[in-house]
């Protein structure tokens, strides 16, 4: 008898060992993808001190599973700092390392705010955090993306700091280790200063920059105009501005975008009103759309997204999404219902199809 209840304490042991890891709510957090392993860094929780997230995660896309049973990866090396609002960029010589800019910081020893403008770099086979020497950086900033080229040169459009929403465009070299700071100094092509916006590298090496919020020439804030698209030439370092046509999309902040096939743009979620600390948040309208850029026509239009009996996604602000195969996969993020607690956030994962707009169940 008293071997039978030695058993059962070990084997009840054991499966609390075994315990698969299940990453807790959050939004504001990064995502990238190294060979087939989907990455996840930091993000806000909804805790004080502590809700500045420093795990490494990551999801192996290799295989299939199901959104119910997702089989996470908790990394044994967390980043250093507490981050939240960082960009997350992969490169080096053999487009193995990401790289880690930006965001928000929180000293781990005190919780207090963390302003020092170093860059960290995750090296995937090791699994292990460095922090990088480089001089000659950008000032520290927040909410702004950076695309990446085929040569593995890094472009950084804007953000905001703790003062001011920026307008410079900046290139780091992930070989190199290197930055170029503003890249493109004509004042009279550039768009006003902006953050908050979606950033997309197409094939032909023009990055579109969508929406997000800028200081007018008035020095009032407001948020851009869906149909006012801006294009950076990464080969002449040249900005251009183009109108989109088609359906009406509105205004947003906070969204994703990810190119999908036929050179087309898809983007999805964000929020229409002011920051998470207001009392509520409106999702944009339409939460999905495409902009079709082939030829540089660039053309609005809304999908029809095919109701099953999959999990779709609220509408999200501040979450991640990342195109693999004909799949885009939507993580975490601030849930936008305008009856909701600004700080509710998502744990889940969801897969839309994207050759059929329809949401599904398995990967």
């Amino acid at each position: 008898m008293e071997f039978y209840i030695f058993l059962v304490i070990v084997l009840s042991l054991l499966v609390t060992l075994v315990k698969p890891f299940i990453p807790e709510a959050r939004y504001a957090l990064s995502s990238s993808l190294v060979g087939t392993n989907l990455y996840f860094f930091g993000g806000l929780g909804s805790g004080d001190n502590d809700s500045l997230s420093t795990q490494t995660f990551y999801l192996d896309v290799s295989k299939p599973f199901s959104i119910d049973n997702i089989p996470w990866t908790l990394s044994s090396s967390q980043i250093p700092i507490g981050i939240s609002f960082a960009q997350t960029f992969v490169g080096g010589k053999s487009k193995n390392k990401i790289f880690l800019y930006g965001g928000q910081r929180k000293n781990l020893t005190d919780f207090s705010l963390n302003y020092d403008n170093i860059m960290y770099s995750f090296d995937t086979k090791s699994q292990s955090w460095s922090q990088l020497t480089i001089n000659g950086m950008p000032s520290l900033r927040r909410k702004m993306q950076i695309p990446v080229d085929d040569a593995g040169e890094a472009f950084l459009f804007g953000g905001q700091d703790e003062n001011y929403v920026l307008k410079d465009m900046n290139l780091f070299d992930t070989t190199k280790l290197s930055w170029k700071l503003n890249i493109s100094s004509d004042d009279f092509t550039t768009p006003n200063p902006r953050s908050d916006y979606s950033s997309t590298i197409l094939k032909n090496g023009m990055i579109v920059y969508i929406g997000g919020w800028e200081i007018k020439d008035n020095n009032i804030p407001g948020y851009v105009d869906m149909n006012q698209i801006f294009i950076f030439d990464t080969k002449s370092s040249q900005w251009g501005e183009t109108i989109a046509t088609g359906d009406h999309i509105g205004n947003r902040r906070g969204h994703q975008a990810v190119l999908i096939q036929d050179d087309k743009i898809l983007i999805y979620g964000g929020t229409t009103n002011g920051g998470v600390d207001n009392q509520t948040l409106i999702s944009a309208t339409p939460v999905l759309a495409i902009l079709d850029t082939k030829n540089l026509n660039f053309r609005w239009s809304i999908p029809q997204t095919f109701e099953t009996l999959a999990k779709s996604p609220p509408p999200l602000l501040y979450f991640t999404s990342n195109v693999i195969g004909d799949y885009m996969i939507v993580t975490f993020g601030n849930i936008t219902n305008s009856i909701s607690n600004p700080s509710e956030t998502s744990s889940n994962l969801y897969l839309l199809n994207t050759k059929n707009f329809t949401w599904v169940n398995t990967f």
